[in-house]
């Protein structure tokens, strides 16, 4: 999942463009596609590549570990001051504010490969829903009602309004403390990397790879575990895995399957950083395998009627998976400290579990975080 800075929910007012965005729209698919060649305005340096590697997989952290699996999906949680810096590093890749973000991957899962799928390669092609499909109107705006656990926070709604400050104090402390030469590679060469690093989610990994489970809300969903998607994205590739189990926290579940950013998180958990980060349940991957290999033997068979009706028990089966993606977990938040540590609880045991990794129950005050 990923987007430009293409304006905030006020933009999207009659959902046409105007002039200005029409500019700002083209600009930005124009760095997209050329913003590579920025390299090349500078003498390389093998330490100007370097510090725009590290630049790229700090950030990439944070989209992944911020924009994704908190905001969006709510894997764990943290303190509130800890929550606004996810906030605020994630906006430094310019993927737009971060409920803009949530609310867009949250409807990608819950209309996965449908019409109203805002990126989907299989309806809208590879190059549409790798990055131009930013460029429909319909996707300007921020949908506030999929994101009400966020909207509770007015420096959440703030930093995601004001989404291009981060950037450019990100930009500005890499050009005061480097020069102009680093800032062209550890800022503009790896934004632009950062960009499309992100982007192939969207695109490569419901093209290539192998899926393994029935996706949740939409089980036609094309979703695939890809290994390179991964060594670019931190973890994000084993996205089969992902759509099969939204609220879990770690995408890698097996132990050939690397996820760096669930690692980081677990060293963030033992600094008492973050907590309650949810689990996979390792007890119900075989019938979820099972449940895949029956449904798509159900499709290549002739009784296409028996694999609908498989489409709608599925669905069915596992709509209770979802139900609390919407449920604020940020212990001094708005939220009380009970519903928190309900919304925590409320784990369906098809999908996570704490028992393999036991982990301890925080709900610190606003006194204490």
């Amino acid at each position: 999942m990923a987007i430009v800075g293409l304006g905030t929910s006020k933009l999207a007012a009659g959902k046409s463009k105007s002039t200005g965005q029409f500019l700002i729209s083209r600009g930005v698919q124009l760095f997209y596609a050329f913003g590579w060649l920025f390299a090349f305005t500078v003498p390389f340096r093998w330490e100007l590549l370097a510090l725009a590697v590290a630049s790229y997989y700090l950030r990439m952290f944070f989209v992944t570990a911020g924009y994704h699996r908190y905001f969006s999906h709510m894997t764990f949680q943290t303190s509130r001051a800890f929550q606004f810096f996810l906030a605020f590093m994630a906006e430094t890749s310019v993927q737009q504010g971060v409920c803009w973000w949530a609310a867009h991957h949250r409807q990608h899962h819950r209309q996965c490969d449908t019409e109203k799928d805002p990126h989907s390669p299989s309806r809208l092609g590879f190059w549409k829903s790798h990055m131009l499909w930013v460029e429909d109107a319909d996707n300007y705006e921020t949908h506030w009602e999929l994101v009400p656990d966020l909207v509770k926070f007015p420096e959440i709604v703030a930093v995601s309004e004001s989404f291009l400050i981060p950037p450019t104090l990100y930009g500005a402390a890499i050009y005061l403390l480097g020069g102009y030469d680093v800032f062209i590679w550890a800022f503009v060469v790896s934004t632009w990397a950062v960009s499309h690093g992100t982007f192939l989610v969207n695109s490569a990994n419901h093209i290539w790879g192998r899926e393994r489970f029935i996706c949740q809300y939409q089980p036609g969903c094309t979703a695939k575990n890809n290994w390179w998607v991964t060594v670019f994205t931190l973890g994000e590739g084993w996205h089969n895995n992902h759509h099969a189990n939204m609220k879990v926290c770690r995408q890698g579940i097996y132990w050939y399957e690397i996820d760096i950013t669930y690692y980081v998180l677990r060293v963030l958990q033992a600094l008492g950083i973050v907590w309650n980060i949810r689990e996979p349940n390792y007890e119900g991957v075989d019938r979820r395998k099972a449940e895949f290999l029956e449904y798509k033997a159900k499709l290549a068979g002739a009784n296409v009627a028996h694999a609908a009706g498989l489409d709608s028990t599925l669905l069915s089966k596992h709509s209770h998976d979802n139900e609390d993606i919407d449920a604020p977990v940020v212990a001094d938040g708005p939220a009380s400290a009970a519903a928190a540590a309900a919304a925590a609880a409320a784990v369906d045991e098809d999908t996570t579990t704490e028992r393999r990794y036991p982990q301890r129950s925080r709900t610190p005050s606003r006194s204490t975080r």
